[in-house]
């Protein structure tokens, strides 16, 4: 799995036809971004999870 967001990081984006290099981040809308952002919101739940709200 690291391997194909790996691959995701480094590959380019396709423009007018013509493929050019990212600097930085994933596409808005691309197919990566939901992926990374559940696996970012997961860990962040897990951790709401075992904490204690002044709410509760």
């Amino acid at each position: 799995m690291l391997k194909l967001i790996g691959a995701f990081l480094q590959a380019g984006v396709m423009e007018d036809g013509l493929v050019s290099a990212v600097d930085e981040g994933t596409p808005q809308g691309g197919p990566l971004s939901p992926l990374l952002s559940n696996a970012v919101l997961d860990e962040f739940d897990r951790d709401g999870a075992t904490r204690t709200s002044v709410w509760n």
